[in-house]
């Protein structure tokens, strides 16, 4: 059975990043096209939340502790009648 081999080859993945040229992405190796796609994406989810999905939640809590409050004093309301 072969034995599992955890060594990073630091010297090739190193090797993949020499000499990148900006315009012609598409012709750069795997590793840092992978690497750019998750910086964007990274950027793009940062920017989101900071610019549009925080207030969406921040409108969403109010709402829920707006909800909580009406059900308590519905629930008071009915066991001081009843």
């Amino acid at each position: 059975m072969a034995k599992l081999s955890l060594k990073l080859d630091t010297p090739g993945i190193a090797a993949q990043f020499q000499g990148l040229a900006p315009p012609p992405r598409r012709l750069w190796p795997t590793l840092p096209r992978t690497l750019l796609l998750c910086a964007l994406f990274s950027a793009i989810l940062t920017a989101g939340w900071a610019l549009y999905w925080r207030g969406l939640f921040e409108e969403l809590d109010a709402g829920r502790q707006q909800e909580e409050a009406a059900q308590g004093a519905v629930h008071r309301q009915a066991q001081a009648g009843g």
